[in-house]
């Protein structure tokens, strides 16, 4: 529950303090999701491209949904983890009541969303970015050629984005990235955690 003293749509509300308020936002999906091998440590196919399972049990495992709660919302992706050392700079906001959709809602990893920061604001108010992308750690399994399946997914924060990998379902309505700033492990070590965004 929130307090707030201006409905401006279906889920978007101000506080007395200007604070935009985003209630059940998508924020990621079960399914598959297109990844390049240069961004998680899993093998390609010919052009270097990993279809990734993200199973029901994965997205909506209790320590990934409450690893969300509280975590920062960022103005596109940081190339790091949002620590204490650089939330200060980095947060415009944040994330509250991470919960599974239900209904045809039910593949959705929805929460709502405290934004504190004039420009994020404006921004979607004006509908410049709408889309939203976690950034998570996690567990990657090979299951074929070009296929593999995310395990442990543990979040840090969530990303405004322009074009999002979840698509626009996932809108305020994930993000495909730009290049990673990563380093892979050997490829014969497929259970170290990477951080990717979703």
């Amino acid at each position: 529950m929130f307090y707030v003293t201006e409905q401006l749509g279906k889920t978007q509300a101000l506080t007395p303090e200007g604070f935009l308020i985003v209630r059940n936002a998508p924020l990621a999906r079960t399914g598959l999701q297109l990844y390049s091998d240069k961004e998680i440590p899993l093998t390609g196919d010919s052009d270097g491209h990993v279809i990734v399972q993200r199973d029901p049990q994965e997205v909506f495992a209790p320590q990934t949904i409450m690893s969300l709660h509280g975590k920062p919302i960022t103005l596109d992706h940081p190339t790091d983890n949002v620590t204490p050392d650089n939330w200060k700079s980095l947060a415009v906001g944040f994330v509250v009541n991470p919960h599974r959709g239900t209904g045809l809602q039910d593949s959705l990893l929805l929460g709502d969303l405290v934004l504190t920061d004039p420009h994020a604001i404006k921004s979607v108010r004006d509908g410049d970015i709408r889309e939203l992308s976690v950034g998570y750690d996690s567990a990657y399994e090979q299951t074929g050629p070009g296929r593999g399946r995310q395990h442990n997914i543990v979040c840090n924060h969530l990303a405004l984005v322009e074009t999002g990998r979840c698509g626009p379902v996932c809108r305020i309505g994930d993000s495909m990235p730009r290049p990673l700033q990563m380093t892979l492990m050997s490829k014969t070590r497929k259970t170290r955690h990477f951080h990717v965004y979703l």
